[in-house]
Parts: C-alpha cells; sequence; structure tokens
C-alpha cells in the first residue's frame, strides 16, 4: 500500500512460495496483455486464467496479489495511426454485482478522463453498450440498482437524455434497489432542463418537468425526513 500512497498505478506481489513454471506462465500472460493494451484487472485475470488451466494442482494462480486502479492502461507512444479499438467483451460475467462494479469504474474513469483523453467518451459508451447487451440478455436490466448505475455513467459523458431515461426506469423498477441519490440526480437534471426549455419560451415544457421534479422530491418526504441536498433541489425547483 505505500507504494500506492506514493503514486504508482499497480502492484503484484506474491503472497507465498511459487511454482517456477506457473509463476513463469502467468508472467508471460500478464504481460503479454498489459503490453498490448489491456487493462491490468483484464490482464491479472487472463494471467490467472491461463496459470489455473496449466497448473490447476498449483495454488500458484492465486499467489499474487493484485493492487491498484484495475481499469489502468499502460500509456503506449502516440502513433500515426491509432490503434483499432479492442471491442468490450464481458461475456465472461456471471452476475449483476460484476455488472454494477464495472459501470462503477467506467463512470469514474469518465470523471477523470474525459478532460485529457479524447477518446473517453467513445471508451465508455462502447464498454455501456457491451454492458447493456449483456443486461438484456441475462435480464438484470429491469434492475433498478442497475439501471441507476447506466443513468450515473450517462450522466457523467453528458448523454443527459440517456441519463434522465434510466434513472426514470431505475426508479419505476419493480425490486425498488435504485439509492436514494437516483431520485436526487434525476430532480436534479429535470431541474436543468426545465430551465433550458424555460430559456426558449417552452413554458408548457418546463412546467411539465418541474411538475416531475416535485412529485419525485416528495415521494421521500412523506417517509423519511428531507436532506440538505434534497431541500436544495426543491428550492431551485421552485425557482
Amino acid at each position: 500500500t505505500e507504494l500506492i500512497e506514493i503514486g504508482v498505478r499497480c502492484v503484484i506481489a506474491a503472497g507465498w512460495e511459487v511454482l517456477d513454471d506457473a509463476a513463469q506462465l502467468f508472467a508471460e500472460t500478464f504481460y503479454e496483455h498489459f503490453l498490448d493494451g489491456t487493462n491490468f484487472g483484464e490482464s491479472i485475470l487472463a494471467a490467472r486464467g491461463a496459470t489455473f488451466d496449466a497448473f490447476g494442482s498449483s495454488n500458484t494462480w492465486g499467489a499474487y496479489q493484485c493492487y491498484g486502479d484495475p481499469g489502468f492502461v499502460l500509456p503506449r507512444p502516440q502513433r500515426s495511426v491509432a490503434p483499432k479499438a479492442k471491442p468490450a467483451n464481458y461475456d465472461h460475467y456471471l452476475a449483476a454485482s460484476e455488472v454494477l462494479c464495472e459501470l462503477e469504474r467506467l463512470t469514474l474513469r469518465a470523471r477523470h478522463a474525459l478532460a485529457l483523453d479524447k477518446d473517453a467518451t467513445a471508451y465508455a459508451e462502447r464498454h455501456a453498450k457491451a454492458l447493456q447487451a449483456l443486461c438484456e440478455r441475462q435480464g438484470w436490466i429491469g434492475q433498478g440498482n442497475i439501471l441507476e448505475a447506466f443513468g450515473a455513467l450517462k450522466a457523467e459523458y453528458n448523454r443527459h437524455d440517456d441519463a434522465v431515461d434510466f434513472y426514470r426506469r431505475a426508479l419505476a423498477a419493480p425490486d425498488a434497489s435504485a439509492s436514494r441519490k437516483a431520485e436526487e440526480q434525476l430532480a436534479n437534471m429535470l431541474t436543468r432542463r426545465a430551465k433550458v426549455l424555460a430559456d426558449t419560451s417552452d413554458t408548457a415544457g418546463a412546467l411539465a418537468l418541474l411538475d416531475e421534479t416535485a412529485a419525485i422530491l416528495a415521494v421521500d418526504s412523506r417517509y423519511r425526513p428531507a436532506s440538505a441536498e434534497r431541500l436544495s433541489l426543491q428550492a431551485a425547483a421552485d425557482k
């Protein structure tokens, strides 16, 4: 952890004695993927899988403790012709919780990368599309927390219409797994959109969105005390 604290992006350390041949395969597989542009987490996953398949009787595949940002990609020299982006593939995901973790990672990446990386939006859209397709196949797309996570990601890279749609679906989901924050995020986005409509003289459209905002914020007040964030949103809508 001290290495991480001083700025090292990723660390791999063996937790116990390893088998030489298995360790060599782990290292070769990891670097083959990592140096080819695969992110740290997926490179580790590939190395663990290859080592387990070849040396299943040894525990070397699980010996390596990995720390850092799983989405970190090794910076590469600029090329005159950009390499073709790898397709996002999440077919190995077996649980909705994995999707939630990946959506959170993508959201954090978008938050910090958009200003620095001209390809950040395309990266986020490509991965979001693959995750959404997976969720639709697996039936996870109806979960409120999944829909909320998609909304947060879409909002982060300024796909506001899509974000509003996902947040609305999240709050309407029958499993009620969307968080209180989803209500507040949707109310905030609707208030901002209402102001844009009002500025363009679409008074009816603006009032409809403000009515929706008021309904969203009022639902919670009947059951729980209003938070400072909620009161602030109500004040913004009232203006």
